[in-house]
């Protein structure tokens, strides 16, 4: 799992990561986005956190440590040489991504329930596909502009990715933002690509992959978003 936390956070005004904003008593907008992939690790599967931070976010740094007894806790650095936005995040964690990998935004998560982890979802679907995401819903064009977004269809009696773009100039062809995306060892190298900022066709990466909605999905780029 791939989880980018070397961005400065400056819309969010505040002296602090906003991954590490609290939203009820000792529960961060951290802990919401890596509460699926810690229910993974409870249940048995291993999971690597593959942290990538810049030298500001000690803070973030140290409040892993209280996940080192259920994942594997790694910390990389973002450099100049991957360049300074989400794809670089993603290209200085590539190294270490040697199994099927997640791509988890730590100021994003949805609601779920034990019973149905979208994570596990994502994961039972990678075989077929090669690449997965977790999509919420969405028609508010405001949105779709500043996301990660897709269109979803049913095909063979499963929802898929028929269309992708980052924050594309035109949201109309599109339905759903990315909250994850899921690649398997064997099309992990082609997830920057995925994060891409460029328009949406038949080439890109995501085209194909299984979508499983989520819902209650929160991007927290305010404080008021939480």
């Amino acid at each position: 799992m791939v989880l980018p936390c070397a961005g400065a956070g400056t819309r969010f005004s505040a002296p602090y990561p906003k991954e590490l904003h609290c939203v009820a008593p000792g529960i961060t907008v951290l802990d919401l986005s890596l509460a699926p992939f810690l229910d993974l690790a409870a249940g048995g599967t291993q999971v690597r956190l593959i942290t990538v931070v810049s030298a500001a976010k000690m803070a973030t740094v140290r409040y892993l440590a209280r996940f080192a007894d259920l994942l594997t806790v790694v910390v990389t650095y973002q450099a100049a040489q991957h360049g300074q936005d989400l794809r670089g995040a993603v290209r200085a964690a590539l190294p270490l991504c040697t199994a099927d990998t997640f791509l988890v935004l730590p100021d994003q998560y949805c609601c779920w329930a034990a019973e149905s982890n979208p994570a596990r979802a994502a994961l039972d679907c990678l075989p077929g596909s090669g690449w997965a995401v977790l999509a919420a819903p969405a028609d508010d064009p405001a949105t779709l502009t500043t996301e990660g977004a897709l269109r979803i269809e049913q095909a063979d009696g499963a929802e898929r990715v028929v269309a992708a773009a980052d924050k594309p100039a035109d949201p109309s062809p599109y339905n759903a933002a990315w909250m994850c995306i899921a690649a398997t060892a064997e099309e992990v190298t082609r997830l920057p690509d995925a994060v891409a900022a460029r328009g949406g066709g038949a080439e890109h990466p995501l085209v194909g992959a299984a979508a499983i909605r989520v819902a209650g999905y929160r991007n927290v780029t305010t404080p008021w978003d939480a």
